[in-house]
């Protein structure tokens, strides 16, 4: 690993992402670790903020002391607030970018936690890193990725290949974002001279940056690793099948999963582990540690063809596309450990909460909610065929909503099979 944690601050290409940097000063006056009555002055220093954000929520947190909170509707240069002196005091800033913005991230987060004693000065550095992003989806079979605000389409833009001067067509088949906000494509592709795995800074982009040149047989999914700054992928067929890149591609290495021949989906969570929808002659979902190159943990029961797996901390959910009803969705925790299921396979074309087509792929971050490409494949009746967007809030299913149809135009989708 080459110095690429948190600390690092980023230059964000092609839209001009500067650091902001904004000096915070707090003061509190209580009684701490039997020091008299004083005033604690932490000195924040915040790094890797884009430059289009507009508002800012801080939030400070910490036993005895209840919650403060501010918003600020436009971006100071500098904060002045009162805070208890005390242990484990929890800064989390959130900067919002402003609606304009062609980015597709919404808002970054930079945390700490410290000790602020009474009379003393602490230097606190909080990293911004990626927090909420807009819905980009893979259409595939349309060969073009769409990015929409939420789920009635707002804000609807699609880029093909002649946009960012890509060369043949897109087939994007799976999506995530770096701690920028910059996205990463993995790209359908069986030419080995074809890009495998492309990034573009935002939807005004005009051109894209290579990052991976194609291999054996395509690219199937793609995880990045935003603590530690690694893209992780996988290949469709053969026995290599898990590779690591640093973002820019270099260091491209190939990974020992021995006994896994299929790899579906792939996340990471924040420490680094890797989870991935697979098969070893069952299909599983396999924790995995990239740094043993070692699988950990294994996850089977009611597990069919399950096409993606997400990180939320602390829980992983798993796309379980033909699995049983009930068990569309799956909820575990981050050692795989069972908690709840959720979902049935729709017998028509509905609305129905909790019918399903055929969850395949989760997008990425988006707030607290879980987004999931739901398609059945062409070997479904016709009655189980469609093409949409699926959010929920939890696993109960809570406040389920759809978006999209089958289709090549707006608000119509073709991910992975033409209907």
């Amino acid at each position: 690993m080459k110095s690429k944690n948190k600390s690092i601050s980023l230059i964000r290409l092609a839209v001009g992402f500067l650091l902001l940097l904004l000096v915070i000063t707090f003061s509190g006056c209580i009684f701490f670790a039997g020091s008299d009555t004083g005033i604690a002055v932490p000195n924040i220093t915040v790094k890797g903020a884009p430059s289009d954000i507009t508002t800012l929520s801080l939030r400070i947190t910490g036993p005895g002391m209840s919650p403060v909170e501010s918003y600020y509707s436009s971006v100071p240069s500098s904060i002045t607030i009162e805070v208890p002196a005390g242990k484990d005091r929890e800064f989390e800033l959130i900067a919002h970018v402003g609606p304009s913005s062609p980015s597709a991230a919404v808002s970054f987060k930079g945390t700490a936690t410290v000790d602020l004693a009474a009379g003393e000065t602490t230097e606190i550095v909080l990293t911004m890193d990626l927090n909420e992003t807009k819905l980009v989806i893979p259409d595939s079979k349309n060969n073009r990725i769409v990015q929409i605000d939420d789920m009635i389409g707002g804000g609807w833009k699609e880029i093909i290949n002649t946009d960012i001067g890509y060369t043949p067509n897109l087939a994007p088949f799976d999506i995530d974002f770096d701690s920028q906000g910059r996205i990463y494509i993995a790209i359908f592709t069986f030419s080995s001279t074809d890009n495998f795995i492309i990034r573009i800074d935002d939807f005004d982009a005009v051109t894209y940056t290579p990052i991976i040149m194609g291999k054996a047989s395509p690219c199937i999914a793609l995880a990045v690793d935003r603590q530690n700054g690694y893209v992780y992928y996988s290949v469709d067929l053969g026995t290599d099948q898990l590779y690591r890149c640093d973002l820019d591609g270099t260091n491209d290495t190939l990974l020992t999963t021995t006994g896994i021949t299929t790899i579906q989906g792939l996340a990471v969570d924040d420490n680094g582990i890797l989870y991935i929808a697979g098969n070893d002659g069952l299909d599983r979902i396999f924790q995995y540690n990239p740094v043993t190159e070692s699988i950990t943990a294994t996850y089977s029961t009611n597990i069919n063809t399950a096409g993606d797996v997400l990180v939320k901390e602390p829980y992983l959910y798993i796309a379980n596309l033909n699995g049983t009803s009930g068990y569309k969705i799956i909820q575990l925790d981050t050692d795989l450990g069972f908690i709840a299921a959720y979902g049935n396979q729709s017998a028509a074309v509905d609305d129905i909460p909790g019918n399903f087509y055929g969850p395949k792929r989760f997008l990425a971050i988006l707030s607290k909610k879980i987004a999931i490409l739901d398609e059945a494949s062409t070997n479904e009746p016709a009655s189980f065929r469609g093409d949409r967007l699926v959010s929920i809030g939890d696993i109960a299913g809570t406040g389920w909503k759809t978006y999209g149809q089958t289709g090549g135009g707006t608000g119509q989708f073709e991910f992975y099979w033409a209907c």
